[in-house]
């Protein structure tokens, strides 16, 4: 592709996202998932910054950039700003081109823990040589570690990575890797020769004791241990390759039920159009999904079949089980 091709198709792209976030429907959609702490604009605007900080990304399809920034809205995470909790990466695939995968960061994952329940604090440290670090197991398990400000604390210097979480009844539970076990799991991910494992191999050390220990804590709040099953199981997709899509199983019910009865209206309008006036009468019916608040009308019961079952809740404890089930 020439130069000129090149600049022409950013620009193309840029402007197609912006249009993509500024649509009415992506800012309705944001505004039904979004904590009351951040705003549709916020989200914008973070993820315009993202842009002019990594040019690469307007090599994406724009529409891999919006469902990016959508998954983060549901996560309840800020892209690409100071808090380090998830970021838009540019990612070359075979089948699809380049495009956008949302990556949680370590700092993500602990605030999405710490919402959940799960713990109470948490932080993630890296281990350079020359440190004094010690850890002992058994029945009473801690860490010694002595940080060294007179040497080089460069990627090539870390020697191990660790977790230290804070339960919320005041234990505390730790996870330690070594550089061999971090390389191992490195190596496994389809993406081990570009993108943050090239460019913040140190996050990326940090996150990997993390998402260990965390698989292994009680949730407390159901809703909130969902985002971060999901968010594990996005870092999972990206690191095996896959195309993550967005995630509606991490919208509240309620809003899963207006989605569905504006499109079932929908349907219905462009059903009757095509009816005509033939006189049949066209009722939406209710199913376990668009059980919500708003009064239904009054069912003909010779004709009004028995709405199906409720939303079940999708289930937390099963990305957290299987040491296999995950790269980490």
């Amino acid at each position: 592709m020439s130069n000129g091709n090149g600049q022409s198709l950013v620009r193309s792209n840029k402007a197609t996202l912006r249009s993509l976030l500024e649509a009415p429907e992506t800012r309705a959609a944001m505004e039904r998932v979004l904590p009351k702490y951040l705003t549709v604009d916020r989200m914008i605007g973070l993820a315009m910054l993202a842009v002019v900080q990594q040019p690469k990304l307007l090599q994406c399809r724009p529409q891999s950039v919006l469902q990016a920034i959508m998954q983060a809205a549901q996560l309840g995470l800020e892209v690409n700003g100071p808090l380090g909790h998830a970021y838009l990466v540019p990612y070359n695939t075979r089948e699809h081109g380049m495009v956008c995968q949302l990556i949680p960061g370590y700092r993500g994952l602990i605030y999405l823990a710490k919402n959940s329940g799960a713990i109470a604090a948490g932080e993630a440290r890296l281990v350079y040589e020359g440190e004094t670090f010690d850890v002992e197991y058994g029945t009473d398990p801690k860490i010694v570690h002595r940080p060294r400000w007179d040497i080089e604390r460069i990627d090539d210097a870390i020697v191990a990575a660790y977790f230290v979480a804070r339960l919320p009844d005041g234990t505390r539970q730790f996870e330690v890797m070594s550089r061999a076990e971090i390389e191992r799991i490195r190596q496994r991910s389809r993406a081990k020769d570009e993108g943050p494992w090239k460019t913040d191999f140190g996050e990326m050390a940090r996150k990997t004791p993390t998402r260990r220990g965390l698989k292994y804590l009680p949730i407390s709040n159901p809703e909130e241990g969902r985002k971060l099953a999901m968010a594990l199981e996005l870092d999972n997709r990206f690191e095996s390759g896959e195309m993550s899509g967005v995630l509606p199983e991490l919208d509240s019910e309620q809003s899963i039920n207006a989605a569905v009865r504006a499109r079932t209206r929908d349907r219905m309008g462009a059903l009757k159009e095509r009816i005509g006036a033939t006189g049949r009468d066209v009722t939406p019916q209710t199913t376990g999904r668009d059980a919500g608040p708003e009064p239904e009308p009054e069912p003909d019961p010779e004709s009004t079949p028995a709405p199906g079952p409720a939303l079940a809740p999708a289930p937390v404890a099963s990305l957290f089980d299987a040491e296999d089930s995950m790269p980490f």
